[in-house]
């Protein structure tokens, strides 16, 4: 997403607005500096709680993607081998016919 505002609407922000909320509402992303109308501090503290809230996300969503990738090559390695003599009980199969 290019622009900021197709951000602000997405789940995953509104889902890490709505997660740091409890913390000391309102819940601060994205703010244009002529709308603070409190301490910058204050501001600055809720963006950052609300960008740790967004890296943990993805942090979980990777270490998801980890354990689906190890199951997927766990499930490829079995589809893969095969038994040496393979070939050969389809020669002595093909032989018979």
């Amino acid at each position: 997403m290019s622009d900021w505002r197709l951000s602000a609407n997405s789940t995953i922000y509104k889902e890490a607005l709505k997660a740091t909320e409890t913390i000391q509402p309102p819940a601060t992303g994205f703010v244009r500096p002529q709308d603070i109308t409190g301490r910058a501090t204050d501001v600055q503290f809720k963006q950052n709680n609300t960008i740790i809230q967004l890296l943990l996300k993805l942090t979980e969503e990777v270490e998801d993607l980890k354990v689906a990738v190890k199951r997927l090559e766990t499930v490829k390695g079995k589809e893969v081998t095969q038994p040496d003599d393979l070939s050969d009980s389809l020669d002595q199969i093909q032989q018979q016919l």
